[in-house]
């Protein structure tokens, strides 16, 4: 059976009167079949500014509900701040939803990344860099064939670079820093740009991928070659800034860098560490007369340590740049070892 409806009218809103017609209410009605309504007229708002109060009323009286009822005078008055209210709420909620899809783009490119990192690592052989100070081993002379150098570089290094130009035709080296996930291929395109929100693939990702400067050249390396990358997100130079831990860098095991091309598989010193304010004073890919020595003295007396590695003007030279907080620059400097 459907309940009937008892209604009872408060014509101007008082706590103590809306009260004590509940507790009249509630003491002399029969609630079976019965559904029983206060209006509270409200004339100027006074409910909203006594809001809590009300509140534990209703619980106190659950079988009699409480209907608020705004006059035409206070909803007329009130209507274009309700309008601006209705809008403030409406902006606040798209901001939120626009930051949620925000934050959550950059957890699905980080695992895209990730993902084509170690997707792309399958290429990369296990060989030892070849020690610079050790002779080449030979192929012992047969009556028809001279000696042959055993060359394992480039007989594994030859497939891994073909295979990544499959995939990118722009790979010109394979890049390793000790002690951090830099473990990565590097790609060189037309301009500085492409590549800050291009992956491997080619696909648009903002972290990225590792490339070298446009002005140098590859497979045979400028005067500079300069490697660039995004620092966050834990992949590309995500914690290149490892290397500004003492434990990093006092450590000799870290302090040389493995960068292949496809002519050769070198190994390079770290002479300089520094952060510094952003400038292109560090990124400069050939000079003339004294000023690559001029060059080397200034980024050298940069460093946050002293790693005694003389570097002379015969020298080719390796940086690491990317980004550290808003205004500055972390770069890494290191020699190639003849």
């Amino acid at each position: 059976m459907k309940k009937e409806k008892k209604n009872y009218n408060v014509s101007y809103y008082d706590y103590n009167l809306v009260k004590d017609s509940a507790k009249m209410i509630d003491k002399h009605t029969n609630y079976q079949n019965k559904n029983v309504i206060i209006n509270i007229h409200d004339h100027n708002g006074d409910v909203l500014r006594d809001f809590k109060r009300l509140k534990k009323l209703t619980k106190q009286y659950k079988n009699i509900k409480f209907k608020i009822v705004y006059s035409k005078e206070y909803i007329k008055r009130n209507r274009k701040k309700q309008i601006l209210l209705n809008l403030i709420k409406i902006i606040l909620m798209l901001i939120i939803i626009a930051t949620i899809v925000y934050f959550a783009l950059f957890f699905v490119d980080q695992d895209k990344a990730k993902d084509l990192s170690d997707h792309i690592k399958k290429y990369k052989p296990e060989i030892t860099t070849p020690d610079n100070n050790q002779p080449n081993q030979t192929v012992p002379e047969t009556q028809n064939q001279a000696p042959q150098i055993l060359n394992t570089y480039n007989k594994n290094y030859s497939k891994m670079f073909s295979e990544l130009k499959k995939i990118n035709t722009e790979t010109v080296g394979w890049l390793t820093v000790k002690d951090t996930n830099i473990d990565y291929p590097v790609v060189k395109h037309s301009d500085n740009d492409y590549y800050l929100h291009k992956d491997f693939e080619n696909n648009n990702n903002r972290y990225g991928w590792l490339f070298m400067d446009y002005r140098n050249t590859a497979p045979t390396l400028s005067q500079n070659t300069i490697i660039y990358g995004h620092d966050s997100g834990g992949v590309m130079f995500g914690n290149l800034y490892k290397v500004l831990y003492r434990k990093w860098y006092t450590n000799k095991n870290n302090q040389k860098i493995t960068f292949n091309t496809e002519n050769e598989s070198s190994t390079w010193q770290i002479f300089s560490i520094y952060k510094i304010d952003t400038t292109t004073d560090y990124l400069k890919t050939t000079f003339t007369g004294n000023e690559f020595k001029n060059f080397v003295h200034m980024i050298t007396q940069r460093s946050i340590y002293n790693f005694n590695v003389p570097v002379s003007t015969n020298d080719k030279i390796l940086t690491l740049s990317t980004c550290h907080g808003d205004k500055q620059r972390l770069v890494v400097h290191a020699k190639k070892l003849s």
